[in-house]
């Protein structure tokens, strides 16, 4: 079919509203004070030199080790040994894949999953992502079907499965997985000898009072014969504290020292002694549980906000609980007059970007599920909503015209 931009359209600023990337926005003031005041006060010539902490700096590696123990309840305390740093989650994530698996073997990958996976895992690890289907969103949480989809998915994979890779909290569906979903992941895991990596990245995000985060770290992994050395978590300063442009990550392995010496070697020198400055300003500040605070209290008013939209266009989603987006249906169900892809094009036109299912992996009974970021600030959203509400109103009016 055929699409205008009607006269209402074109009277709206033709401003960009990113909904596709996941940047938490909401408390970017509070986090640019805490490491500007920092840096007045630490900031050295020697900060200007080569990073030289080949095993990565012993005073981050301790904020970090003390932000596990005070916000992820582990069963077994976090040491700043059982840390290796590196330069962003996603490099993180190629190197210990990398490290897991050999050339063209796979990985398990719950669907839907964030498109990232792709790039990461399959171009830069050379490693296949298996997707693991599930019949509907809701199967995605629920302990028999995820171990029924993991046994199908590993017996028909065309290539050996090293490990089962999980975001907890998810993305695209900002849930949280329960304590026995992750005991039932990693007893399959145990079962059939895999390694399971848990991306922790959302972990602090948690907007609802139930969020639900329950870390793998937490869990007593002996009751289902699953190997602390088998199991991987990671987490960044990206989601949580609104700094992704500080690249610095970390992954906590409590049994497996050879692949942390691995996975440190590669990425420490990369973390700019600048990096590590701001990492440090936010992980050290005696603000950091407020700011904690005030970032879910501004993600739940931003959330609100889009579901309010939502829910006033009879739109379905799926209800989220934690990180900066909601996985929603952007025309009315049985609607299908235009395409995912089609709606993705025009909304892109419009100066919108959002991410689609199908860059997600949802299944084709799926189709038209489309990933809206929400933590923009209030600022910010407002406006992208209002012109995201045009954008729908003039696809709908001109299908009804046609």
């Amino acid at each position: 079919m055929s699409f205008t931009v009607t006269s209402t359209m074109a009277e709206i600023p033709m401003l960009e509203y990113d909904l596709s990337i996941a940047e938490n926005r909401t408390i970017e003031d509070e986090a640019t004070g805490i490491i500007s005041n920092f840096l007045r006060q630490k900031l050295q010539p020697s900060h200007l030199l080569y990073n030289k902490h080949i095993q990565g700096d012993p005073a981050l590696l301790c904020a970090v080790s003390r932000l596990f123990n005070d916000h992820f309840d582990p069963c077994q305390e976090v040491q700043p040994s059982h840390i290796a740093l590196s330069p962003g989650a996603s490099s993180c994530l190629t190197t210990l894949v990398g490290a897991l698996c050999s050339k063209n073997d796979g990985v398990l990958i719950p669907t839907p999953y964030w498109n990232g996976f792709d790039f990461h895992i399959e171009r830069q690890a050379q490693v296949r992502a298996v997707p693991v289907i599930f019949d509907n969103f809701v199967d995605s949480f629920n302990s028999t079907a995820i171990v029924r989809a993991l046994e199908k998915a590993m017996d028909e994979a065309a290539c050996p499965v090293r490990a089962v890779v999980i975001t907890n909290p998810h993305n695209p569906l900002g849930r949280c997985y329960s304590a026995d979903n992750l005991l039932s992941i990693a007893e399959f895991c145990g079962r059939r000898g895999l390694h399971l990596i848990s991306d922790e990245v959302y972990a602090l995000s948690g907007f609802d009072r139930d969020s639900g985060f329950v870390s793998v770290l937490s869990l007593e992994l002996d009751q289902v014969k699953c190997a602390t050395s088998q199991v991987h978590v990671l987490w960044t300063m990206s989601k949580d504290f609104g700094c992704s442009g500080v690249r610095m990550a970390a992954l906590v392995s409590q049994d497996n020292p050879e692949l942390l010496q691995t996975v440190s070697l590669t990425g420490c020198l990369q973390i700019s002694n600048l990096a590590t400055l701001a990492a440090l300003a936010i992980l050290t500040s005696p603000h950091i549980s407020g700011l904690i605070m005030t970032s879910r209290l501004e993600l739940s008013v931003c959330y609100h906000m889009i579901i309010d939209f939502l829910e006033r266009r009879g739109l379905d989603y799926i209800p989220a609980t934690t990180g900066l987006y909601v996985f929603t249906r952007l025309l009315p169900t049985g609607y299908d007059r235009v395409s995912e892809s089609q709606l993705s094009e025009i909304l892109k036109a419009s100066g919108i970007l959002v991410g689609t299912g199908q860059q997600y992996h949802a299944p084709n009974a799926a189709r038209g599920w489309f990933r809206l970021v929400f933590s923009l600030g209030t600022g910010r959203l407002r406006p992208a909503l209002v012109r995201l509400g045009s954008v729908l109103d003039s696809v709908l009016d001109n299908s009804c015209s046609t």
